[in-house]
């Protein structure tokens, strides 16, 4: 798959497939859903050990990398229907789009748009992208984050989302 390379800006100004932009670091648009039920618990996964990258690592949300000219919303519905694999009892997922998030470490710069699904039913996620699965409490959830491998992404954007939140 290619993406968009984004400048400073974040418009495109070029793309390149996925595994050379990761390579080279270069920043590309992701969407991230972050799945609450109707209790105001977050949804946490273990990434697949197949993933290609940081699996088995613990997450809050789901994401995927936009493709070449595509946008946020569409790939936040996918993840939502191929990796979550919500099925909502009225045949629509509600995606709200809540804030941006810009990563940008020694490992990945990544412009993220977070997005927000409320779903109460049973998950039967996809395993090739997703394990363990459950619904926690923001306490329970730092509490897992002192024990458990999670993504640096997961960390930082629990404390954003908490913040929008409130």
């Amino acid at each position: 798959m290619d993406v968009d390379i984004l400048g400073a800006d974040g418009e495109s100004i070029g793309k390149l497939p996925l595994a050379e932009a990761r390579a080279k670091k270069l920043i590309y648009r992701v969407a991230g859903v972050i799945v609450t039920n109707s209790k105001g618990e977050i949804l946490v996964h273990q990434r697949s050990m197949a993933q290609e990258h940081y699996g088995g690592k613990w997450a809050i949300m789901a994401c995927a990398p936009v493709p070449v000219g595509d946008t946020y919303v569409p790939t936040a519905a996918k993840v939502v229907r191929e990796q979550l694999r919500v099925v909502p009892p009225k045949g629509s997922i509600i995606l709200h789009p809540i804030f941006p998030y810009k990563l940008r470490s020694a490992d990945a710069n990544i412009d993220f748009g977070i997005f927000r699904c409320l779903f109460d039913g049973n998950l039967t996620p996809n395993p090739v992208d997703i394990g363990t699965h459950f619904f926690a409490s923001v306490s329970e959830i730092e509490k897992l984050m002192q024990e458990k491998p999670f993504l640096q992404s997961s960390r930082e954007i629990l404390k954003k989302y908490l913040a929008f939140s409130n």
